[in-house]
């Protein structure tokens, strides 16, 4: 065993079970395909014995009563010899056709449905000797040998309860004339015949759990490809990291492009800063459209006073806002007074600038709610 396999210890993911089945393996256990083969034809030797033994006795009757008539001309006797071999196979028509139906059907019970063109594209590496004198020396190789011994054990053991069982017939066939003969002879076989497929159930109910056992197995991860496969999946961390970056960088970019349309920044006046937008008629409160901490508050204010917006120091009411609002909302309704002085003051001090009223006060007592207090 390879140190790989000793280092499976992690269940299958289920990318690699679906990987594994679109690949086509799935459990298969050759034990009960052959088992099951061989119950569908005990079945149909028992339910269509009688009809056989019944058809080959007229077929034989009819044969040996041609003899006396049949003529040295090739042709008669081809059609004659024709006409017999269709008779002889006809009635095991029905037979070959159950079994062929459940030759392609019972590898399907276990394991379910599976196709993949893989399974039978040429595969070159197989012909390497190396590889197969691995599978010569391997576990897997140990595990048919002992399965093999199972049923050679098994066959024998139910062959000697079938000749003890039917010693007595078996022996009295000779005094008997040919027509029960024949038909003592093919009960005996068939009913043989169903008794030893039984007796193989014993190596079925060997296989079965095994192989799922082995396929489990073989399915399992190393704690390395779990890793590896959750790098695939969902990106290794260096570059999730910096694709959460970019985005935030290129987030950033967008927030501050809309600095320049704010009516106010609020500001903390070192840690916060708040760019508020409202436009009366068409917004039914104020927008919080960029807002930052540290640096970006800092960059908030730079290119707010690069585009002239008015920049107000009201530390209590940046932090409310910060915590309570996020970009591109509008302010919670505990804030509307305290954010409708601020916006009044702006408003007064640009008529002011211009000349049309006297300078205005700037407020200072913002009144704003408990449970929004930073």
């Amino acid at each position: 065993m390879s140190q790989d396999t000793e280092d499976k210890t992690e269940d299958p993911s289920e990318k690699r079970r679906q990987e594994t089945k679109d690949k086509g393996q799935v459990v298969r256990s050759k034990e009960f395909n052959t088992v099951a083969i061989l119950f569908i034809a005990a079945f149909g030797c028992v339910g269509y014995g009688s009809e056989w033994v019944q058809a080959f006795k007229n077929l034989f009757k009819k044969n040996f009563s041609a003899a006396s008539y049949l003529n040295n001309e090739k042709e008669v006797f081809y059609h004659f010899g024709f006409t017999s071999m269709i008779e002889s196979i006809s009635p095991l028509l029905p037979f070959f056709l159950m079994v062929l139906v459940g030759a392609l059907c019972v590898p399907f019970l276990i394991g379910g449905l599976s196709f993949s063109w893989g399974n039978i594209a040429p595969k070159f590496e197989k012909l390497n000797p190396m590889e197969g004198l691995k599978k010569v020396i391997s576990i897997k190789s140990v595990i048919e040998l002992g399965k093999s011994i199972l049923k050679l054990l098994v066959l024998v053991f139910a062959s000697l309860i079938v000749v003890k069982v039917y010693y007595l017939e078996i022996m009295s066939l000779d005094v008997l004339h040919v027509e029960p003969a024949v038909s003592a002879s093919f009960d005996i076989i068939e009913y043989s015949f169903f008794f030893l497929c039984s007796a193989l159930l014993i190596v079925v109910g060997f296989d079965i759990p095994l192989q799922f056992w082995q396929f489990w197995t073989q399915m399992k991860m190393t704690k390395q490809e779990v890793r590896d496969e959750y790098k695939e999946t969902e990106g290794s961390p260096e570059v999730k990291g910096k694709i959460r970056r970019m985005q935030r960088e290129m987030a950033q970019k967008r927030m501050m492009a809309k600095v320049p349309e704010a009516d106010v920044i609020i500001t903390n006046p070192t840690h916060y800063a708040i760019a508020l937008k409202y436009e009366q008629g068409r917004m039914s409160a104020p927008v919080v459209i960029a807002k930052g901490l540290d640096q970006i508050a800092q960059k908030i204010k730079q290119v707010g006073g690069e585009h002239g917006i008015t920049l107000i120091e009201a530390p209590r009411l940046a932090r409310a806002l910060y915590y309570s609002t996020n970009l591109d909302r509008e302010v919670p309704a505990g804030l509307y007074v305290a954010v409708a002085q601020i916006l009044a003051y702006v408003y007064e001090l640009k008529l002011y600038q211009k000349g049309f009223v006297a300078k205005p006060l700037e407020p200072k007592n913002y009144p704003i709610p408990e449970e929004l207090e930073r």
